[in-house]
């Protein structure tokens, strides 16, 4: 349901009212040169964008294709063609130092509009789960007695095809997410103080009940909101660190701009500082693929 309610929002959102209307064997290859052109010089869209619905169309002229509507795929090629004018590189995604880490934990900890958040970022950078994975976790994921938790599904907060915003449980995003993972002391710390101060929540998705992060109103955070907060937490604490830098007659240390995906880069980072076995890191990060791992890698011990 989440793959089909992102298919129609991009195509009601950027292709319907360019194309929507006209027969699908008059549509040529300009055509589509020219969407994709007025959809990044224009509307200022990026690139991904771009490509999420380069994948709807070709699927759909590659099926009209199939079925003899259109002789060839004006689709073909096209992105191949505009690359190099049209798609910047990507911006690297570097992970957090050690430092900037360690003074983003005592921040958050040791604010008291901030400190609820403390938990799930000690989970997220001691653990490595992407954001969905985190959410969902349940207390029954966590064997205490083994220091083990179990990623076996992942929570998303999604269009809805009978409209508005709904939660949701889905598979890992690959048959390599489904992992057991080590649970590290600082993260077993703060998942049983949460155990002995939570009272038991009513929240349920499905058969899925016994949720760990939990808001005000009793249900699941959502990435919007991890999202919302993180953005909150570093302006915050830019703006404190830049008066008392002032204060002090020093630089300020300014934390960077960071995603949640930041702190599952940044646990990575420090698996490969310390760990020599590609093969445990990859299985543990729930990589599909050994490549994702070896740049990670490769980049933490040039760092080193």
């Amino acid at each position: 349901e989440t793959t089909r309610c992102n298919y129609i929002c991009l195509y009601d959102k950027h292709v319907r009212d360019e194309l929507g209307g006209r027969k699908i064997r008059n549509i040529k290859y300009t055509d589509i040169q020219k969407l994709y052109m007025h959809m990044v010089q224009d509307m200022g869209l990026k690139a991904s964008t771009v490509q999420s619905v380069h994948s709807i169309l070709y699927q759909m002229f590659e099926s009209a294709v199939m079925d003899n509507l259109v002789r060839v795929n004006p689709t073909a090629n096209v992105l191949k063609s505009l690359r190099k004018m049209l798609f910047v590189e990507q911006e690297k995604r570097h992970a957090l130092t050690e430092d900037e880490q360690s003074r983003l934990i005592s921040y958050i900890y040791q604010s008291n509009l901030y400190k609820r958040w403390g938990p799930l970022f000690t989970v997220l950078l001691g653990t490595g789960m992407r954001i969905g994975e985190a959410l969902g976790l349940r207390w029954c994921d966590c064997d205490f007695e083994k220091d083990l938790i179990s990623v076996n599904h992942t929570l998303l907060y999604k269009p809805s095809e009978a409209g508005g915003y709904e939660y949701r449980i889905s598979e890992p995003k690959t048959k390599a997410g489904f992992r057991v993972i080590p649970m590290l002391l600082d993260v077993k710390t703060v998942l049983l103080r949460e155990k002995k101060r939570k009272t038991r929540s009513t929240f349920s998705i499905g058969k899925y009940t016994g949720f760990i992060f939990l808001n005000n109103n009793g249900k699941v955070f959502t990435p919007g909101a991890v999202f919302e907060a993180i953005q909150n937490i570093t302006s915050t604490y830019n703006r404190e660190e830049y008066f008392i830098a002032e204060q002090e007659g020093r630089d300020p240390c300014y934390l960077p701009k960071f995603s949640a995906h930041i702190l599952r880069h940044t646990f990575c980072t420090r698996l490969c500082e310390n760990e020599k076995d590609l093969k445990i890191i990859q299985d543990v990060m729930g990589h599909r693929n050994i490549r994702t791992t070896m740049e990670i890698y490769n980049e933490a011990t040039e760092e080193r």
